[in-house]
């Protein structure tokens, strides 16, 4: 048994560079390949990926890993298997992160959605009247962050921006022992401190993901 406490994580996000980094093809291997010109993506970038041919892999972000000529890892990606991934990947697209800023003086976060729908109902020839479930969608995935109140803080800004610009950003959580998440999706940011007597001032970033995780472990 392994169990991990959160204490020690940071957060941070990324603006996306809208240079488009063309792909011919991602392989179906783990850990995944990309096709790409030589020298475009290098080790340790982070990037989304836009891949109409596999949705299951559209606009998730992760990072980088060893190159070689002609492609590149792509960490904590597992395509190998044909339901997901079927026939080929086609073309698409690599855009790399910008650079990240790191979130302190952070509360603790609270995620939301996710959850599975179902549709109900029941079949006319079972004479039980047994309700059967099929699940159909699963809500969108957000995570609220709560910041206290520091203007002077680089983030304050950042975030700022970020909101007011409303384009997609890279989220990243930085968990003790190495691991990392990476999530890409829209970022909002309440900078107006809130204000109850004896209680530091805070502030409210709420993240909504375009698409789930993925974990890139650590060493």
């Amino acid at each position: 048994m392994a169990l991990k406490l959160p204490k020690g994580t940071q957060f941070g996000f990324a603006p996306v560079i809208s240079t488009a980094i063309a792909t011919t093809a991602i392989s179906k291997a783990a850990p995944a390949l990309a096709s790409v010109a030589a020298n475009s993506v290098d080790t340790g970038d982070v990037v989304v990926i836009e891949l109409p041919g596999w949705p299951a892999l559209n606009n998730r972000a992760t990072r980088a890993g060893a190159e070689t000529t002609g492609s590149v890892e792509l960490l904590g990606i597992d395509t190998t298997d044909t339901v997901l991934f079927p026939g080929t990947s086609g073309a698409g697209v690599l855009r790399k992160a910008g650079a990240f800023v790191d979130l302190d003086q952070q509360g603790d976060p609270t995620t939301a959605g996710g959850e599975q729908q179902y549709w109900s109902g029941t079949l006319l020839e079972d004479p039980t009247g047994r309700q059967v479930q099929l699940p159909t969608f699963k809500n969108a995935k957000t995570i609220t962050l709560p910041l206290f109140y520091d203007p002077k803080k680089p983030w304050y800004p950042a975030l700022k921006k970020a909101d007011a610009k409303g384009e997609p950003v890279i989220l990243r959580a930085k968990l003790v022992g190495g691991d990392v998440l990476y999530w890409y999706g829209y970022l909002s940011y309440n900078g107006d401190p809130t204000m109850a007597a004896n209680t530091p001032m805070g502030t409210t970033a709420t993240f909504t993901a375009l698409a789930d995780s993925i974990l890139v472990e650590g060493a």
